[in-house]
């Protein structure tokens, strides 16, 4: 679900996926009722997670939506009234695409999805109008066996952890029951992005959800993780 004014009236509205229904589902802000009447658009494909971002630079709030059943990023163009249409679609570069995040990673935009079942992270990298010609696949783990699912990304976080300006990523690795976080140490705006790896393991416990936030109010972002099996949340720290 993404909240966010897309209609042009003071209220949020809420978007959400509906995969296994084929449709995207959005809840009009209300003044009195919180929410009006939801109308849906058709997306074929299984839609599983979605964004909401200017990805052409007309002032206008688009969408990006993961389809999860035909592997594929599908891009949206919006009216700034609430409705989406359908611009493009291109491959996910992996089976099964499940969450998708938007940032800048290099200083040009760019949009960033995952796919648990290869174990890996794909960066596209925005050159203008809703195109994405350029990717980065990025392993999360170091044996890459594509043979075997090792790590099982369950949800990814990206933000500024370390405060110098370049957006990081932290996954949540439900089978190899931890957390990787992956530092930005590109320079310029060039590609590759270039990553260090920083590993949290856990013990009879499965991280499966990430949020950032500055917890202590001491100035630097901490992780909050769900933990599976455990019934727990632990927390990383920020430095």
């Amino acid at each position: 679900v993404a909240v966010r004014e897309i209609t042009g009236d003071p209220f949020r509205d809420a978007v959400a996926t509906g995969w296994s229904s084929g449709v995207i589902v959005i809840f009009p802000g209300h003044g009195e009722t919180y929410f009006a009447e939801p109308y849906t658009i058709d997306a074929p494909g299984g839609p599983r997670d979605l964004q909401l971002a200017d990805f052409n630079g007309d002032g206008k709030v688009d969408m990006v939506t993961t389809m999860y059943s035909t592997n594929e990023i599908a891009l949206w163009k919006g009216d700034g009234a609430g409705q989406f249409s359908e611009v493009k679609r291109f491959p996910s570069r992996g089976p099964l695409p499940h969450k998708v995040r938007t940032a800048d990673m290099n200083g040009d935009g760019r949009l960033v999805s995952h796919c648990f079942s290869s174990d890996s992270i794909a960066i596209f990298f925005a050159d203008g109008d809703f195109s994405f010609e350029v990717s980065q696949e990025i392993e999360v783990g170091t044996d890459n066996d594509r043979r075997i699912v090792q790590d099982e990304i369950r949800d990814i976080v990206v933000d500024d952890f370390d405060g110098d300006g370049r957006p990081d990523i932290a996954a949540a690795c439900f089978a190899s029951a931890r957390v990787v976080v992956m530092m930005n140490r590109s320079q310029g705006s060039g590609t590759p992005l270039m990553m260090e790896r920083e590993v949290y393991t856990y013990k009879d416990a499965r991280p499966y959800a990430l949020s950032a936030a500055d917890l202590n109010a001491d100035g630097s972002l901490d992780i909050a993780i769900a933990l599976w099996e455990a019934n727990q949340v632990a927390i990383l720290l920020g430095k």
